[in-house]
């Protein structure tokens, strides 16, 4: 059963309340009361000119998307001719990558990666690029995208990576072109 309060508990409390007042604030400035000096003050002015739209310049990552305002009408387009770019073959042994592996496993302690029995040490080379956190998120990019990104933002990707990417397996092989998470997220 809950404690009765007695009459004379209360009146105390009100009595040492009085004795306690908050101040008020007050302010030196002027009250104003209603709009109509602000319409007033400005009738016979100019009305200000609305600010010019700013235009965003978005970053292009690996040149596949596109803003609406980017795409030219088909009266605009100039007809470019193409030309086939040859792509150099990717040698997975090459010596070039030795610098680059050791790097790798470096920064991987020196241990070796689980399931990696029948990798090379290219695809160690981009699984450690996939993997460090340094040059933002891998999850839906491509490498060659992310490595862009990376460069765009001044983080200094290894231009190893960017090599490997730019032959000829690197560009069609899904091996080598999509992160070590791709599919399994």
């Amino acid at each position: 059963m809950a404690p009765l309060r007695s009459s004379s508990v209360k009146a105390q409390r009100s009595n040492s309340s009085g004795a306690l007042k908050q101040g008020t604030l007050t302010f030196s400035s002027v009250k104003r009361s209603g709009s109509s000096t602000a319409k007033d003050s400005l009738k016979g002015k100019p009305t200000a000119r609305p600010a010019e739209p700013i235009t965003v310049t978005p970053i292009r990552v690996g040149g596949k998307r596109k803003r609406e305002s980017d795409v030219e009408t088909e009266a605009q387009k100039v007809e470019e001719t193409t030309e086939v770019v040859e792509r150099e073959s990717l040698d997975m042994e090459d010596a070039r990558w030795n610098k680059a592996y050791g790097a790798a496993r470096a920064k991987m302690g020196y241990i070796q990666p689980v399931h990696a029995s029948d990798q090379t040490p290219v695809h160690h080379i981009l699984r450690v690029f996939d993997l460090s956190y340094e040059y933002g998120p891998c999850i839906g990019v491509t490498r060659i995208e992310r490595w862009e990104r990376a460069a765009a933002l001044g983080l200094n990707p290894p231009p190893e990576v960017r090599d490997i990417l730019m032959t000829q397996e690197g560009n069609t092989d899904t091996r080598l072109t999509e992160n070590v998470l791709y599919g399994e997220v």
